[in-house]
């Protein structure tokens, strides 16, 4: 008895066979494709060329959204209370009143 083939409960030999057409409709029905691999063909070339394609017509349009900056204004007060303190320079403490 060979372990490599399939038998049923009967320990009769199970005999496959490929129905194309239903998995085709299977494929149809599951918005799929269908696509048979053997001889030379080993059917990769028509999956690569589909998901080329899908990743073409997804990263075809490109949205770009434009946004107001408004950083700049928080930049340009910092930037002049930079240079007014830099204006100002260090100034000597002021004598005190009375010391103790």
């Amino acid at each position: 008895m060979n372990g490599s083939l399939l038998r049923d409960k009967d320990g009769e030999i199970v005999v496959t066979k490929l129905d194309e057409e239903t998995l085709r409709a299977v494929a149809k029905a599951g918005n799929g494709a269908y696509i048979h691999a053997g001889g030379e063909e080993f059917g990769l070339n028509p999956i690569i060329q589909d998901i080329r394609r899908m990743e073409d017509e997804e990263f075809g349009s490109v949205v770009f959204e434009e946004y107001d900056e408004q950083y700049m204004y928080f930049f340009g007060i910092a930037l002049l209370l930079l240079v007014i303190e830099m204006l100002i320079g260090e100034r000597k403490p002021r004598r005190k009143l009375f010391e103790v």
